[in-house]
């Protein structure tokens, strides 16, 4: 015959070692930290943005960008979010003006806290037409 009382004390006792050590787990871990800002691609109308993270693991992260660097550091900026992989999170801001200067931040957060990235300035590169682009007539008729 089964002793209930016996099982239940077992099964609580399991249930208390699985706490403890999940609550070890959760504050070992620590807020995010970051790498450098880099700029891996620039183009007429696109960025590729890349930053390495260096503590903690983010569960939010991605970039902020804006042609007012004020806009980037309070966060009133556009937002791209950031695809976090092997300790590197990386973006492609896309849709923007050639010859342009955009300044860009990172961030990344968990629940240990948000940290960003400095502002660095970067300008997109001149757009050059297509062979069909109908922008450049022929100019010799």
């Amino acid at each position: 015959m089964l002793d209930v009382d016996k099982i239940m004390k077992q099964l609580c006792c399991a249930v208390a070692v699985l706490s403890t050590l999940l609550c070890i787990a959760c504050n070992r871990e620590e807020a995010p930290e970051l790498g450098t800002l880099e700029f891996e691609r620039v183009t007429g109308d696109s960025i590729i943005c890349r930053i390495s993270v260096t503590e903690g693991i983010p569960e939010d992260c991605g970039f902020y960008y804006s042609t007012t660097e004020n806009a980037v550091k309070s966060h009133r900026a556009d937002k791209i979010q950031g695809v976090y992989q092997s300790s590197e999170i990386r973006g492609a801001i896309g849709a923007l003006q050639p010859m342009t200067t955009y300044y860009i931040a990172a961030y990344a957060m968990n629940n240990r806290g948000r940290v960003y990235s400095e502002t660095l300035s970067v300008t997109t590169l001149t757009r050059i037409p297509a062979a069909n682009d109908n922008n450049y007539p022929n100019m010799g008729r």
